[in-house]
């Protein structure tokens, strides 16, 4: 029985300037911690580039096989138009990991009641530096029921944070 596949983009490098129709990046794509390709994009809006290191049948088509899985992408999709799409999903993801990282160290992320949409609250800078702790304290004597995403695990919080 073969063990699961797992697909990570790794080393992602991200340019804003040169983005243009898509994102411009490289990134190495990683199959069960080895690494399986560079993947490459100019931002000029065309597919991303994938090149393999090592060609294997074998583990193409296991990386295919989880790349369609985890997309539910259509059987008459093009091996192109799939490896495109997960890459670009990656880095989506990877760039608003970031910006939810930012945003967390610079404000309280919350909602006033747990289907309530997603506000901002500035944390106090300077000398009353306040913790996230001291900060949702004082905030709950104004919304008793309020959820703090700062205090979510990690992919809990960017699920909610996505959801933007």
């Amino acid at each position: 029985m073969s063990r699961p596949v797992k697909l990570e983009l790794k080393a992602i490098k991200y340019s804003e300037s040169l983005s243009r129709e898509t994102y411009a990046f490289t990134a190495k794509l990683y199959v069960n911690g080895k690494k399986y390709a560079d993947v490459e994009n100019n931002g000029g809006g065309g597919p991303n580039l994938i090149h393999t290191v090592k060609r294997d049948l074998m583990l193409d088509a296991a990386v295919m096989e989880k790349a369609y899985n985890e997309l539910k992408a259509d059987g008459d999709d093009s091996v192109v138009e799939v490896m495109h799409s997960w890459t670009s999903n990656a880095v989506t993801n990877h760039l608003i990991r970031k910006d939810m990282k930012a945003e967390f160290r610079k404000s309280i992320v919350f909602r006033k009641t747990p289907d309530d949409v997603l506000m901002s609250w500035p944390r106090p800078g300077g000398k009353r530096k306040l913790s996230v702790e001291q900060c949702v304290t004082v905030m709950r004597k104004t919304y008793p029921e309020m959820v703090t995403l700062n205090d979510m695990p990690e992919d809990e919080a960017f699920a909610a944070f996505k959801s933007l």
